[in-house]
């Protein structure tokens, strides 16, 4: 497992001791060793507090932490008292994207409000897995440890835990942090819907459990509604998380909207600034948007409705999407992306019936398939375009000339809209009245399919 070790290697470590005031939270007799990272400045700045240490120097540490144990996905005693933290997924990006942009500033560890060190920042931190070491005393390292290591195996699996405000529930926890073998959150389904947590909601000893709290806001046309309230915009909503919400209760949002497509650009931004701050606070859950249709929230990453993926499920449980880590390096780099098209998926009404469909690239354990998600009256059906055994992409490779060669998928997909083709590889032209799709070999050749008659047909447009 690899770690970042907080050492000299890295840093010039200085063991100097600085009290801080209760404006960083003073020890409890109570509560757990707080750790905290903080920017420290020699000369003062808003947004700094001055200290001083014992040397009689002083300092001004930032009133906002970097990092601190709201973050925490578990963490493990190693050597000589060391400890390695292991953060959650949006921390770890924070503090790698943090420290690249404070190169040669100094930064601190504090323990219940006292700086244990403070280091120079010569490299960028990565952010998954941190040890620090001269950090803590033998016994306060293994209490920290026992405080805050994680109440259950955080490696990704099933787990049944009870969540306070939602009972008994079976959860899964997914992804993997840096390869470190912790996972990224916590999902589960609640009243028909998907929600996930950060780790940092499970309790620690000493730590009271967090309350879950449903908030459903509804967003139609130019209205938003949360709990009744009216809002004037997406932006709203944050402060209006951040005004209902305390240390000890979590908040899971489910934003009901009729289609992304129709909000103004600057909501859909908004939604993304939702989501990226829900994903990296500790105390709401992940947003849950709730569409009637298929959109893609960043452009590399897809939502499918519940309708969509209950069917999904209904045909294959085990079906999983590829993603584009799992295509070739030369793909991802020459591929348009679009708001209808990624890699691994196609949005378009294939069947003409104005309604939203969707192709998927993806995988179960024996098979790789392309299937579609069409609409049929008010459900939806699965219809398996292409089937094959399955492949491995760390196994795929292509052959890029001169004895190179690339590791991943290398075929993809790519929309094609309505529109009259010619292939010196058809007999006859081909009208395509609705949406359809290219199943495209990265560098050889293409297949159109098309929607006709319950089925997609192929049609060869290159080779």
């Amino acid at each position: 497992m690899k770690t970042y070790r907080w050492s000299v290697s890295a840093w010039i470590v200085l063991f100097s001791y600085i009290i801080i005031g209760t404006s960083f939270g003073g020890e409890s007799q109570n509560q757990p060793s707080w750790f905290e990272l903080r920017l420290l400045k020699n000369s003062y700045q808003l947004g700094y507090l001055k200290v001083q240490g014992r040397d009689g120097k002083f300092y001004y540490a930032s009133v906002e932490a970097i990092v601190d144990c709201n973050y925490i996905a578990d963490v493990e005693l190693t050597q000589d008292s060391a400890v390695t933290i292991f953060f959650t997924v949006g921390a770890a990006k924070r503090l790698e994207e943090f420290t690249a942009c404070h190169i040669r500033e100094r930064i601190g560890a504090f323990i219940n409000g006292e700086l244990r060190s403070a280091g120079v920042i010569l490299d960028t931190l990565p952010g998954y897995a941190l040890t620090l070491q001269q950090v803590f005393a033998s016994q306060e390292a293994e209490d920290f440890v026992r405080s805050w290591s994680a109440p259950v195996d955080t490696r990704p699996g099933r787990h049944k835990l009870n969540i306070q405000g939602l009972g008994d529930i079976e959860v899964e926890l997914q992804g993997s942090v840096g390869g470190a073998g912790v996972a990224e959150h916590i999902q589960f389904f609640h009243e028909g819907s998907i929600y996930q947590l950060p780790l940092s909601f499970l309790s620690r000893p000493g730590v009271p459990a967090k309350t879950v709290k449903l908030l459903k806001v509804s967003v139609w046309g130019d209205k938003i509604k949360a709990e009744e309230q009216e809002l004037s915009g997406l932006r709203d909503l944050k402060h209006f998380i951040e005004t209902n919400t305390g240390p000890e209760q979590l908040i899971l949002i489910e934003i009901l909207e009729s289609d992304v497509d129709d909000l103004p650009q600057e909501w859909k931004e908004d939604l993304a600034d939702i989501a990226k701050y829900t994903y990296d606070s500790p105390y709401v859950g992940l947003c849950q948007i709730m569409s009637y249709t298929p959109y893609f929230y960043t452009e590399n990453k897809i939502y499918i409705p519940p309708e969509m993926q209950k069917a999904i499920n209904e045909y294959d449980p085990d079906f999983k999407l590829y993603s584009d880590s799992n295509f070739l390096p030369s793909v991802i780099k020459y591929y348009t992306y679009t708001k209808h098209q990624a890699p691994f998926a196609v949005i378009g009404d294939f069947t003409g019936d104005s309604k939203t469909d969707v192709v998927l690239y993806g995988y179960n354990s024996q098979y790789t398939k392309i299937i579609g998600v069409i609409s049929s009256n008010k459900d939806y059906k699965v219809i398996e375009i292409i089937k094959h055994d399955y492949i491995d992409p760390k196994k795929e490779w292509y052959g890029m000339g001169e004895g190179q060669k690339e590791y991943g998928l290398w075929t993809y997909l790519v929309k094609v809209t309505p529109k009259t083709i010619k292939s010196p590889y058809e007999k006859e032209e081909l009208i395509l009245r609705n949406d359809a799709f290219e199943h495209v070999y990265f560098s050889k050749a293409a297949v159109l399919y098309y929607y006709k008659n319950g089925k997609f047909l192929k049609y060869q447009t290159s080779d």
